[in-house]
């Protein structure tokens, strides 16, 4: 498999990971990729979260570094956006970030919630493991995302699996309704390629299920949906080293349809023009 995009890339910003938008630019370049999308952990107003994401105060110079990079590589088509959790409290923020900071999309990455007072409400977890309280409200709220449209793309629909020990019928239906509900929306779900870095060993030692996900992804078998793949770097160097024959792989057991450069663009035209009216 070769790909000549890439819509989720993280940089220092978000404190868990290293590089400038330029130093992930040059790499990508190198290997002939011709879109790539920056889509750092989002920075929320009301919370503070070092370590995850950077401090909402840091917008303003993340959208002026990503022009300045921009600029500077007038020969490729790069394209701002940011990697949200869904909450219902922060409906019109995301909004603004189209209309008021001019993003260009929205992916959805699900790691948490936070609640009123800005305090971290997990879902999951190695230190949580077969929450099964926990994996459903993850679900409703990545459906209450998937449905209401403003988002690219789902990523890693499946990390909730990391940390499963034991596949029950509960925890099938739970993946059987996220991939029903995202072939509904006609959203796309993201083959991501993280899970290989962070989760693999742990996951294999501790007998839980690293993402991509076997027993999530069989679904798509039964609803046809539409995938992208997702290279989740943190670091320059994940680029040429990211295993696309896993994802590979995935696309031809359960036939799934992985869209291309230009009906990404398309759907992320499609998203803008909602604001631009």
């Amino acid at each position: 498999m070769k790909l000549n995009y890439c819509y989720h890339t993280h940089n220092y910003r978000c404190g868990h990971a290293v590089g400038s938008f330029n130093d992930y630019i040059e790499e990508f370049e190198k290997l002939g990729y011709t879109s790539i999308g920056f889509s750092d952990h989002a920075f929320f107003p009301g919370i503070s979260h070092k370590g995850m994401r950077g401090d909402f105060s840091e917008i303003d110079s993340y959208i002026k570094e990503f022009n300045e990079a921009k600029e500077q590589h007038k020969n490729l088509n790069l394209f701002l956006g940011f990697e949200v959790e869904y909450m219902d409290r922060y409906d019109s923020y995301y909004d603004e970030l189209f209309t008021k900071y001019n993003f260009d999309y929205l992916i959805i990455g699900q790691h948490l919630s936070y609640n009123e007072k800005g305090e971290i409400v997990p879902y999951f977890g190695f230190n949580l493991k077969d929450n099964l309280e926990g994996i459903i409200r993850y679900k409703n709220d990545l459906i209450k995302a998937i449905r209401s449209g403003k988002f690219l793309y789902i990523a890693h629909p499946d990390i909730f699996m990391h940390s499963v020990t034991k596949i029950t019928p509960e925890i099938l239906d739970i993946c059987e309704e996220i991939v029903k509900t995202a072939y509904e929306c006609n959203v796309p779900l993201e083959l991501n390629i993280g899970g290989t870095r962070y989760y693999n060993l742990k996951s294999q030692s501790e007998g839980t299920n690293p993402y991509p996900n076997y027993y999530f992804w069989q679904f798509a078998l039964k609803y046809p949906i539409d995938v992208v793949v997702g290279l989740d770097v943190h670091n320059p160097l994940h680029i040429a080293t990211s295993p696309l024959n896993l994802p590979e792989y995935f696309i031809q057991k359960f036939n799934l349809n992985l869209l291309t450069n230009q009906q990404l663009e398309q759907k992320i035209a499609k998203i803008k023009a909602r604001y631009n009216r």
